[in-house]
């Protein structure tokens, strides 16, 4: 005979076991929940409550926000129409606003000079938001691109990471998810994620040194906030150029031999690379998304409250017309959809292709103090055309 007995005391026990696995799950839970909370809480009281960004060493990736925020709002002229041009290095190298201002021939315009060296449009984004939460500033935008077309990204700037570090400054606890899903994958989204709620991750050196050097720091930060935009406004360009060579010499030229410095000296070599097809470049489709999201919403902002927003081709190299590149491009892009489309307006880049030769360039990206003389007021001319005058 069978023995069809349940044993109910096994499967009590297993069920209690299972029971008490839970509870024990539950109860480390708990710490490491209120730890967390602990930690954010921190982060927000050092950087939100007490404003540790106001003390950040001001030479680093969020002093340099923290500076151009406050070099913004000093240039800022109530009764003109101030129109704000952004960009990376290549606009803090190749554009002044007081040589814009002063050969404008337009007293109701206000130039406005923001180049924040490394930065992306992502940033770009952000950094408006945060300054311009209402659109209200400015007349104008003008932002800077690399080329009209999408054809020559030669990195994917959806994953780089560093924009964390300079976005930190400008976004909100808020922003958290959303500048996390504009990264490529889940592990990159977790760790934008992690950055953007615990600051402290990315500013720990920086507390550190502060820590170290209390006083010092104090003081510089403090000399920083009140002179920043006098050294800005007054900055002349960097003198020397690169070497003239032509076509042939490119590939097998030794730029050591120029005196450039090994950064710069790789930088050329990129650069070189790209202008002779040889260079490695992101698919147009992957840049182009990149660009429709972030130049689109920023024009589409800007649009809402009645203000255009320009954009024009920076002068791409020292060595345009010895290579294979044409600044005559015409493929279709981007930028030249939503152009199309009326978010946004492409400035004619002729008047800056002039200055795409050595004379005009100390390294492989920025023009040199001869050719920010030139870039200054040809793109104060180009964004002048575009602006009814005053009457």
């Amino acid at each position: 005979m069978v023995d069809t007995t349940v044993d109910f005391s096994q499967q009590n026990s297993s069920t209690s076991g299972g029971v008490s696995g839970f509870r024990f799950l539950g109860l480390l839970a708990i710490p490491l929940i209120v730890a967390l909370i602990l930690l954010i809480a921190v982060n927000f009281v050092v950087f939100r409550a007490l404003d540790y960004y106001h003390w950040v060493k001001p030479e680093s990736v969020m002093g340099t926000m923290v500076q151009t925020e406050g070099l913004v709002e000093h240039q800022i002229v109530p009764g003109k129409k101030n129109i704000i041009v952004i960009g990376d290095s290549r606009v803090s190298e190749g554009f002044s606003a007081v040589i814009a201002n002063a050969t404008s021939n337009r007293p109701d315009l206000n130039f406005i000079q923001a180049g924040m060296p490394g930065t992306e449009p992502r940033v770009w984004y952000y950094f408006l938001r945060k300054i311009d939460p209402k659109q209200q500033k400015f007349s104008a935008v003008v932002l800077m691109a690399s080329h009209f077309d999408d054809g020559h990204q030669p990195y994917d700037p959806a994953a780089r990471v560093d924009d964390l570090t300079y976005l930190q400054p400008l976004a909100t606890y808020k922003d958290a998810f959303k500048i996390a899903s504009t990264f490529n994958g889940i592990e990159a989204g977790i760790h934008a994620f992690a950055t953007m709620m615990l600051p402290l991750t990315a500013a720990r050196v920086d507390i550190q040194d502060f820590v170290l050097h209390s006083r010092k720091r104090v003081d510089e930060a403090q000399q920083w906030h009140e002179h920043f935009y006098e050294w800005s406004l007054g900055y002349p360009g960097q003198e020397g150029s690169v070497p003239s060579l032509d076509k042939n010499d490119l590939a097998k030229f030794d730029f050591k031999s120029a005196g450039l410095p090994p950064l710069k000296v790789n930088a050329m070599d990129v650069y070189v690379k790209g202008l002779l097809g040889q260079g490695k470049t992101i698919p147009a489709a992957d840049f182009g998304r990149y660009r429709s999201k972030w130049f689109g919403s920023i024009a589409d902002e800007y649009q809402r409250a009645g203000v255009s927003v320009f954009v024009f081709q920076a002068p791409r190299g020292p060595y345009e017309t010895s290579g294979t590149a044409s600044a005559a491009d015409t493929r279709d892009g981007s930028l030249r959809v939503m152009a199309r489309e009326g978010r946004l307006k492409l400035l004619d880049f002729k008047p800056l292709e002039q200055l795409e030769e050595p004379k005009y360039f100390f390294d492989s990206l920025h023009v040199n103090a001869e050719g920010r003389k030139i870039m200054s007021p040809a793109l104060a001319h180009l964004v002048s055309e575009q602006i009814p005058a005053t009457r």
